[in-house]
């Protein structure tokens, strides 16, 4: 997969009636929402003043953002540029490369955890008390969770990607035992002090957990593009 920018201007003739164009922002923002759902739009700004927006696309080249844009209802009156992107060393927020196969519902998280407590093959590294749980030791990009058992909230996650926390998970409290959901995410948007950038991280939890669809089939069956 490969990221590129994409800066779309909207041009209507001064003589198109209000209606006429609520009507075609109310389909594009229906449109838009199949590439949002499978993980190819990350990211979409607006430019402020106006309803041109700024994107960052997550495709395998640019003839899927091609394809994209002309089937939008309003592509008629667009300029697109498109900008391929490339990863930059000193990016904070560069993309977590690893955890391919893992998920973030509640109930794998609940599996992972039990997983490092009775201390079964592939649960990750180190048992001691079983407060931490490495799921992934690529270089640079650990991701950990970790309960707070004498918090206020003894079986809410935490979810670190490196030294920076993402996100804190609690349970349904509706649900019991193999819980499927959590009952809220609480995505950080920074961390001692510093913003917290793991957008990739974030998306995947939140498709994993009925954020970006309907039911939890939904999100369980949804496709993911690999970070």
């Amino acid at each position: 997969m490969a990221e590129f920018l994409v800066n779309m201007q909207l041009h209507f003739p001064p003589e198109t009636p209000g209606d006429f164009i609520a009507r075609h922002y109310a389909q594009e923002a229906a449109a838009a929402q199949k590439y949002i759902r499978a993980g190819q739009i990350t990211r979409l700004f607006r430019v402020p003043g106006t309803r041109n927006h700024v994107a960052l696309w997550d495709v395998p080249d640019v003839q899927a953002i091609h394809d994209a844009y002309t089937n939008f209802p309003m592509f008629r009156w667009m300029t697109v540029d498109v900008k391929p992107l490339c990863t930059n060393p000193n990016d904070p927020g560069t993309p977590y490369a690893g955890c391919d196969g893992l998920m973030f519902t509640w109930r794998d998280l609940n599996r992972y955890y039990t997983a490092h407590l009775t201390g079964q093959p592939g649960d990750g590294h180190g048992h001691g008390e079983g407060e931490t749980v490495i799921l992934d030791d690529t270089p640079g990009a650990v991701i950990s969770i970790h309960k707070h058992p004498g918090s206020a909230f003894p079986e809410e996650f935490h979810l670190m990607a490196g030294d920076v926390k993402v996100a804190e998970i609690g349970p349904d409290e509706n649900l019991h035992g193999e819980s499927k959901a959590p009952g809220y995410i609480d995505f950080l948007a920074e961390w001692d002090g510093v913003p917290v950038h793991w957008l990739k991280v974030k998306s995947r939890v939140a498709a994993d957990n009925r954020v970006l669809h309907p039911d939890y089939n939904a999100a369980l069956n949804a496709p993911r593009a690999k970070f």
